[in-house]
């Protein structure tokens, strides 16, 4: 019985060395041809034959006929504990195995998080750049726009560009203004001094045309004339004279009322009498007030 259990123990040593010596060639062979379970199983369908082979049928004759089950524990804890062993070490390999597999595979997921956050980026850019571009576009297009509609809508409303004043046969000064915007309507003068208008209501002004409005400044020429004669006589604030200032009332298409406010004036000159007439300006604008009701 003793000579069963040296024997035993002697293939189980001899089957360890075996494990030891091969496994990285089972290993090299595993990744070539098979995996690791295909492996365990020839492994141990190998041990068993070997087992039997050198064993015999004898063995097991006398596991039957033996009255002490310690002895025969012992011989089959001999005999299976190399294999126990050896499929832990085929787990450990396999789980070791399933761990690199899954560290590839989340370092390759990170790789492609990294690349998508990488596309996120240039996209986010590109949109911000689309942004920009579409910003910058609808504020030209919106500053085109604000012009033409500045155009337009000046083009509808009323707006004088020339003023001039002269006398008629009355000796009476008249101005005379060019509309150059939208039509207008219902047009006086008013005397500022005297809060009065000096001229019938002319009823309609269109666009380019132009109309005379009467003032209540009557003048004697021939004495200015006469001064213009001596104009070496005079000081300089004594060669121009100025008049009250006149405001044109007129109604616009929407019905609403605005003045403009002219200056009249007299200037002596060697050459002769000139009448000037301005209107009133406000950071080079026509100064045009909306005419409370």
């Amino acid at each position: 019985m003793n000579q069963v259990i040296n024997w035993v123990n002697y293939c189980f040593r001899s089957i360890l060395l075996c494990i030891t010596y091969f496994f990285s060639w089972l290993k090299g062979f595993y990744k070539r041809h098979y995996n690791l379970s295909t492996i365990g199983i020839l492994g141990t369908f190998g041990y068993f034959s070997f087992l039997y082979q050198t064993l015999g049928f004898e063995t097991i004759t006398w596991m039957k006929g033996a009255k002490n089950f310690n002895e025969v524990g012992d011989f089959l804890a001999g005999v299976f504990g190399p294999v126990a062993f050896f499929w832990l070490i085929i787990g450990y390999q396999m789980q070791h195995s399933e761990l690199r597999l899954n560290r590839k595979s989340l370092e390759k997921q990170a790789d492609e998080l990294e690349y998508s956050r990488k596309a996120l980026e240039l996209q986010v850019n590109e949109f911000k750049q689309n942004v920009e571009l579409t910003k910058d576009n609808f504020n030209f297009q919106k500053e085109i726009h604000n012009k033409k509609e500045a155009t337009l809508e000046r083009s509808k409303k009323p707006y004088f560009d020339k003023v001039e004043a002269k006398l008629n046969g009355n000796s009476i000064i008249i101005i005379s203004i060019r509309n150059i915007g939208g039509d207008i309507r219902n047009i006086e003068t008013i005397d500022k001094e005297k809060n009065m208008p000096t001229n019938e209501t002319i009823d309609s002004c269109n666009k380019f045309q132009t109309i005379t409005l009467l003032t209540n400044i009557k003048i004697n020429i021939d004495e200015y004339k006469n001064k213009a004669k001596n104009i070496g006589d005079l000081n300089k604030d004594d060669r121009t004279t100025l008049f009250p200032d006149y405001e044109v009332h007129y109604l616009d298409k929407d019905l609403i009322k605005w003045k403009v406010n002219i200056s009249i004036s007299i200037y002596l000159d060697v050459s002769g009498v000139y009448f000037v007439a301005y209107f009133s300006m406000l950071n080079g604008e026509l100064n045009v007030k909306r005419v409370n009701a």
